[in-house]
């Protein structure tokens, strides 16, 4: 299984199948777009500081793949992970991110 969720305030976690996080993330709160992730499953989502709820990491879901599980949303911002976390099956063999500009163009 796979976690994912966001910390502090520019910090992207993943734990499981996937270990590591993305450092990059500053910022997203001022910015129009969130972190784009796509998941070696299809599983496509954003993820920005004070998506939704202020002091809070939102995650919304743009597409589920085959081994996404489930979204646990968060509106607490002084829980001890004050994110939606994102949960994936077994077998996740990587994701990528795009941090701007990755809207669809006509």
């Amino acid at each position: 299984m796979t976690k994912i969720y966001g910390q502090s305030d520019d910090n992207i976690y993943f734990e499981g199948d996937i270990d590591g996080q993305l450092d990059c993330c500053y910022g997203t709160d001022d910015r129009e777009k969130g972190i784009l992730i796509t998941c070696s499953d299809g599983t496509i989502f954003e993820v920005k500081y004070c998506k939704n709820v202020p002091g809070v990491w939102g995650i919304i879901v743009l597409n589920k793949g085959i081994l996404f599980d489930r979204i646990e949303p968060c509106t607490d911002p002084n829980a001890d992970i004050y994110s939606d976390i994102v949960y994936m099956k077994d077998g996740v063999k990587s994701a990528y991110f795009a941090t701007r500009n990755w809207g669809i163009v006509d």
